[in-house]
């Protein structure tokens, strides 16, 4: 781990997160019979909306089960947290087919819904035969193509929030020394724009003490272009640190309508930043001796400047 200059995960999978990964699983059948219910009793037009709170449950359930069970392996928690939204999926599937009576295999049916999905829950040929046949049913081809999208649309939807969710929380630094997730610290100050990146990132890979004459002085929070800077410190003097250049949107920019007509909607009163190419460095160990203070010295260095204006 310390021939590069940059943290690197220890690939470390402890029995206990195999364990919570399990009981995260079985956690989520009581969501995903809300979740069935919710897109069998709502109007069509808020499936969507369904679908992608669901997945977001999923993605901080997978992230509360790296935490929990210290996973260092951003494959495997990625694979994990793919596995508990597959099941999740596979739950509300049995459980949205139990509540439209009319679908039912009689192999199956029974006059309580909840054995009505566990029976199917253990029977997926009969899952698989009821999804097949709401497709022949449909009254035409785009009907057909329109089912399959739907159904490939959610289950990549349910599997790919926790998977990105598990595996970043993941990689994210892990003391190993005292077995605690490093603690990060978002300087809540700003920093010039560094126009440089590649010269600034070989700088500090050779020369990691010179963090702080890199970042310079905090800056007026009015500069539309900054650089954000994150510290994650570890026990000792191990720390790590992130470096991101920013820039401030105006609302005719900003790429998401409906948060472009929150910002035109609430002028001066909601700022929207995005990130500008790749961070200059991320994860970079880096000599702190005293977060806390070069926290304070940065914060009595902005408390004369003025605060962001948010452009229209």
């Amino acid at each position: 781990m310390m021939n590069t200059p940059y943290y690197q995960a220890s690939l470390q999978v402890p029995s206990a997160a195999k364990l919570a990964v399990m009981a995260g699983a079985i956690a989520t059948l009581p969501f995903a019979w809300l979740y069935a219910w919710g897109t069998t009793q709502l109007i069509p037009i808020v499936n969507p909306l369904c679908t992608l709170i669901m997945a977001c449950s999923l993605a901080v359930l997978s992230k509360k089960l790296a935490t929990a069970g210290r996973v260092r392996h951003p494959v495997w928690m990625g694979r994990a947290g793919a596995a508990v939204g597959c099941f999740a999926w596979y739950a509300q599937w049995a459980a949205w087919i139990a509540m439209n009576d009319h679908l039912v295999p009689a192999a199956v049916s029974s006059a309580s819904t909840p054995e009505t999905v566990l029976r199917l829950f253990v029977r997926p040929d009969l899952m698989a035969t009821v999804a097949v046949g709401i497709v022949q049913d449909s009254s035409s081809m785009v009907a057909r193509s329109f089912f399959i999208l739907v159904w490939l649309s959610e289950f990549a939807t349910f599997l790919l929030l926790p998977r990105i969710a598990g595996a970043r929380r993941a990689s994210a630094p892990f003391c190993e020394q005292t077995e605690q997730w490093a603690r990060e610290i978002v300087v809540p100050v700003a920093f010039r724009f560094i126009d440089e990146p590649d010269v600034v990132r070989r700088r500090l890979e050779h020369n990691p003490e010179e963090l702080v004459a890199v970042l310079g002085p905090p800056i007026d929070e009015s500069a539309r272009y900054f650089s954000e800077v994150s510290l994650f410190r570890c026990g000792g003097d191990a720390s790590f640190v992130t470096i991101t250049n920013l820039a401030a949107m105006v609302a005719e920019e900003n790429p998401v309508p409906a948060l472009k007509n929150l910002s035109q909607a609430m002028p001066g009163k909601l700022e929207c930043v995005a990130q500008v190419d790749d961070p200059v460095v991320e994860l970079l160990r880096v000599p702190v001796g005293d977060p806390d203070l070069m926290l304070r010295q940065w914060e009595d260095a902005a408390s004369g400047l003025p605060e962001r204006a948010v452009s229209n």
